[in-house]
């Protein structure tokens, strides 16, 4: 995340591309960092989500 510039990505409804919103405000940028240094702290490490959630599923179906 830089510190001159941020976008909000916008999308309609149906998730199709909308357009951005330019951000200058420092403050802006120091509250997405704080909010996004949070969720990262709460975050688990791949390999046991992985391990857990993932690697006891069967194969996936082959389409054909």
């Amino acid at each position: 995340m830089g510190s001159l510039v941020m976008y909000e990505v916008l999308y309609d409804e149906t998730g199709i591309l909308e357009g951005a919103r330019r951000i200058e405000d420092p403050k802006v940028f120091e509250a997405c960092r704080a909010e996004l240094a949070e969720l990262y702290g709460k975050g688990e490490a791949l390999l046991s989500y992985f391990d857990r959630e993932i690697a006891p599923l069967p194969p996936p179906a082959i389409a054909g």
